[in-house]
């Protein structure tokens, strides 16, 4: 059996694709299948689970050949058209590079974004605004327009920007030779044309098709995936109805909405630049005069720019001010994470051996620096189970007043009163920043050498997939030319070349990674997880930062409230960092003296 792949932009004819497909005898089309959410947790889980032996890439591989080849135990065809729209996420295609050994294909329905919208709407008043998709912008407090739905479509949360940005990465990476580009439009103007693309594509037989004659034999579940009666549904005859979207929209939403369509090659026309674009480019400029003012003029429901907002109040010391701001980004889903209980949310009150879980949340560095609010809330009276990533299970469990640790997909199962969204902690709590406690919260056992050398940690990089990786981004030579003392790398996941004087230590778990911290006189990183456990444990601990810092780092001086240990050497130019590595050479330099004179 040959599987290959078909995603895109939602309502752009992925449905009447498979349904043309499977008028050939030798393809099955799917609906929107399980197969690729069955195949990440499988990955997850085989390779992330703290309580299993970490085997090899072969043996991944081949329990992921066995869930694809179960899944389709029962086709008879020759080749299988697998449907779900995060199949052209890099990450999703070299997974199954690994697993097949060969490249993927994939079929991208595509439309501009504006006839899209427009679709959207269309079908969603005619279902009278009652779908699942109606529920969650109400939830993430987008209002009940034709603007406020557009904006919640293309939030990161929505679903039309998902599928955008996942189309957008494979086009951008070294995928684009796997995806094959089919507009909604042409199929409709030519499509027998766009047939024989596909199948040339795919290496198939070109099939002659009967668009007169379309029987919709694979059926998606409309109800459990929108709500949305007949979204699916195809015409039994392949005609275009007629379809104004400029006049559906309006002047205004339209006009919004043009551009994007990069699978075409051609640049999008210019449009002059947006409040928030402005407010962001003087952020990363330094300019951060400019930036307050324009924060200042922005709309309160413009979430993204009420968001920026707070960083720039807790920039200004207005620690409780800044975090009210923050907590905006949940609305798109850009700031923490969703709620893992069902329970009342924990105010801050005094308790009484009441169970509070305790969400982790976000990346493992956000984890890792918020679970110090654990202690707080024990302090207060309540026992702490905290939930969050495996890996960091033994690490965070020791922290004073958790009773227990559960990964994410557990919390459900676990009896308690109330909860607390960690990134949330230090709000509820009440705290502002002279509240905050920097001292170590992890343990950090004593690692004596006996042969007079300095031993310093470096670390350059951090997960590429972090929203703004690329402007912490940096070249590590800075950091291998620190001289006279032994480099030890606390780099993961790094496929460029690692000078032979850089010791590189197994770092398979954190637990491994805590205990050779641990042995360290310093640790210089980039802004990553690795930066905050060195600093949880005590460690001194310099990192990294680019001039429009994370918000963690807003305070504009080199010391930290969340962290004792830490001195930032912050970039004071956009993408220069001379100055910077300039600071970091000199204090070294004084750092080894004064460490050399010490007893």
């Amino acid at each position: 059996m040959i599987i290959h792949y078909i995603a895109g932009l939602p309502r752009s004819g992925s449905s009447l694709l498979s349904a043309l497909l499977n008028q050939n005898p030798s393809v099955y089309a799917s609906p929107t299948s399980t197969l690729l959410p069955l195949m990440r947790t499988a990955k997850q889980t085989h390779e992330e689970s703290y309580y299993t032996t970490a085997t090899g890439q072969r043996d991944s591989c081949a329990i992921l050949s066995g869930i694809r080849d179960s899944l389709y135990y029962d086709h008879r065809r020759k080749v299988v058209f697998d449907k779900n729209r995060a199949w052209p996420i890099p990450f999703n295609l070299g997974m199954v590079e690994a697993v097949t050994g060969h490249r993927p294909k994939v079929i991208c329905m595509v439309r501009p974004i504006a006839e899209i919208l427009a679709s959207w709407l269309t079908i969603l008043k005619l279902n009278g605004n009652r779908s699942k998709i109606d529920e969650e912008r109400a939830t993430r407090g987008f209002p009940p327009t034709d603007e406020g739905l557009c904006k919640f479509l293309m939030s990161d949360n929505g679903n039309i920007k998902q599928a955008w940005v996942a189309l957008k990465q494979a086009y951008e990476s070294d995928y684009r030779d796997c995806l094959l580009f089919i507009d909604y439009n042409d199929l409709m103007a030519d499509p027998q044309t766009q047939m024989n693309r596909l199948y040339d594509f795919v290496g198939m037989k070109r099939f002659r098709h009967d668009f007169g004659n379309i029987e919709q034999v694979v059926k998606e579940d409309e109800i459990a995936a929108y709500g949305v009666p007949g979204i699916h549904k195809v015409r039994p005859k392949l005609e275009k109805t007629s379809f104004d979207a400029k006049s559906m929209l309006g002047e205004k939403l339209w006009q919004t909405y043009q551009g994007g369509e990069f699978w075409t090659g051609r640049p999008d026309a210019p449009q002059l630049p947006q409040l928030l674009d402005l407010q962001v480019q003087a952020g990363l400029n330094g300019d951060f005069e400019t930036g307050w003012l324009l924060a200042q003029l922005a709309a309160p429901d413009d979430c993204r720019a009420m968001f920026n907002k707070g960083w720039y109040l807790l920039r200004q010391g207005h620690l409780q001010e800044g975090m009210a701001l923050l907590e905006e980004g949940r609305r798109e889903s850009f700031y923490g994470s969703g709620a893992p209980s069902l329970m009342p949310l924990y105010d801050g009150r005094k308790l009484n051996g009441e169970t509070v879980l305790f969400n982790l949340e976000c990346g493992q560095g956000d984890q890792i620096c918020h679970a110090r609010f654990a202690r707080d809330i024990a302090d207060r009276g309540g026992k702490v189970v905290m939930v969050g990533n495996p890996g960091l299970a033994p690490i965070l469990s020791q922290i004073p007043g958790v009773v227990a640790y559960v990964q994410s997909g557990a919390a459900g199962c676990v009896y308690h009163q109330y909860w607390v969204p960690a990134m949330s902690a230090a709000r509820i709590l009440g705290h502002e920043y002279d509240d905050l406690d920097g001292s170590a919260y992890l343990p950090c056992p004593p690692v004596k050498y006996h042969d007079g050398v300095l031993r310093v940690g470096i670390r350059w990089a951090g997960d590429p997939n972090m929203m703004h990786d690329e402007y912490r981004r940096f070249d590590p030579q800075p950091l291998f030319d620190l001289s006279g003392v032994e480099l030890v790398s606390l780099q993961r996941d790094w496929d460029g070349a690692v000078p032979s004087h850089v010791r590189q230590p197994s770092l398979a778990t954190w637990e491994r990674t805590a205990r050779v911290i641990a042995g360290l006189d310093l640790v210089v990183t980039s802004c990553t997880a690795v930066a905050h456990l060195s600093a949880a444990m005590g460690k001194p601990t310099w990192i990294i930062v680019p001039v429009l810092s994370y918000y963690l780092w807003a305070l504009p001086q080199d010391t930290t409230p969340w962290y004792s240990a830490v001195r930032l050497f912050r970039q004071t130019a956009y993408k220069d960092w001379s100055a910077c590595f300039s600071l970091l050479r000199q204090e070294f330099e004084t750092w080894k003296e004064n460490m050399q004179l010490s007893p």
